[in-house]
């Protein structure tokens, strides 16, 4: 496999220079991304006044919630050796602050204002759900388990986290852990042997989870650098569907259809639709530098032919109708799925937009309409 394609596996790459700015809702005609200043990182706190243990993860005011973000970069000794993450967050009504993670560090979200961050030390693993707009903690320990992966828990007063077997790394599964500090359960037994053998995979490399909008639904997605298996929990009745097809990195759930990105060696890639009944895949789009999912089920894509501007196109998952939303500013993309970088959260007719510098900005994307339809662009100056 090519380094290109492992790159897509993990995340966009990791940059060694981080700007922070304020931006308002991005015009349709031109989808750009400003720069601004990072602030001096520090460590997190745990909350002064914490929240009662039982308030759940989605239950934030809204107020807070809308525009919230982050965004990470490396800190690297002399030799280049990982140190740290400088973490960075904001929200609408709060100032940008930033904070130092360990190397082994995972952030995800926000949901309803609120990040999940896991990260290990080496001796013991901690998952902390970050209020955005207060900038602390409430931390929950996992003890000598290795919490690899965590996302909120829609609509439930717990975080889901992959695990693994500190001594020998082996897949303990994945678990709902509760907030109130009540004993973990176990809502995925580690994924089997033969699921493994029939994607052609021998060693899992990277997990990935990703929870509907609902939280109906989780994937959990075990790769290695040649290819990956995703496995699809009803969290209601536990009934799993299993993708063992070639795809690449998981983007979003619209609707009754799981989004991923193609198996490819790099950018330009196709982006999939998975129906969640049959476990067929439809191509969406065959040629993207990059997917998300608005949280109302609409995909974003971004295609761009050589020599010429990246384009946002929205597309229904279902009908595969196309609707063309306007130009990218150059190295712009749609935010999506559990990127390594940076999230946001927006309204539900939106997605964000990341670039390699700045925070994340909203692209909003309208009413849906209720047939087919291409907009031309709008006249650039």
């Amino acid at each position: 496999m090519s380094r290109s394609r492992w790159t897509m596996l993990l995340g966009p790459p990791l940059l060694t220079v981080l700007a922070v700015a304020s931006a308002a809702v991005v015009p349709n005609s031109r989808l750009g991304v400003r720069a601004g200043a990072l602030p001096n990182p520090r460590a997190i706190a745990e909350c002064a006044n914490a929240e009662p243990a039982s308030a759940a993860v989605n239950t934030r005011p809204v107020r807070t919630a809308q525009g919230s973000w982050w965004r990470l970069m490396p800190v690297t000794d002399a030799g280049g050796t990982l140190t740290d993450w400088t973490l960075t967050v904001g929200a609408s009504d709060a100032r940008a602050a930033s904070f130092t993670l360990p190397p082994a560090s995972f952030v995800s979200g926000p949901d309803h204002g609120r990040l999940v961050i896991a990260e290990d030390d080496g001796a013991r693993s901690a998952v902390r759900v970050l209020d955005v707009a207060g900038g602390c903690t409430r931390t929950l320990d996992l003890g000598a388990a290795i919490a690899r992966r965590a996302v909120t828990d829609p609509g439930r007063d717990a975080v889901l986290v992959h695990l693994l077997d500190r001594n020998s790394r082996g897949d303990l599964g994945t678990w709902r852990v509760p907030l109130d500090g009540a004993d973990p359960v176990r809502v995925l037994a580690p994924i089997p042997d033969a699921a493994l053998q029939a994607a052609g995979i021998s060693q899992v490399w990277a997990t990935t989870l990703l929870t509907s909008g609902d939280g109906s639904r989780l994937a959990v997605q075990s790769c290695d650098p040649e290819a990956c298996v995703t496995r699809i929990l009803d969290l209601g009745t536990g009934d799993v569907l299993i993708i063992d097809g070639a795809h690449g990195e998981l983007v979003g759930f619209a609707g009754d259809n799981l989004v991923s990105m193609a198996a490819c060696g790099g950018l330009p890639c196709g982006v999939l639709s998975w129906d969640l009944v049959t476990g067929l895949p439809a191509t969406l789009e065959a040629s993207a530098i990059g997917a998300a999912v608005s949280r109302d089920g609409r995909v974003v894509v971004a295609v761009r032919d050589p020599g010429a501007e990246a384009q946002a196109l929205a597309i229904d998952a279902s009908s595969g109708s196309r609707e063309l939303l306007g130009v990218l500013d150059a190295g712009t993309v749609p935010l999506g799925g559990m990127s390594a970088v940076a999230g946001l959260e927006t309204a539900l007719d939106a997605v964000g937009l990341v670039r390699d510098l700045g925070q994340p900005v909203p692209l909003e994307l309208g009413p849906r309409a209720t047939s087919p339809v291409t907009r031309p662009l709008e006249t650039q100056p």
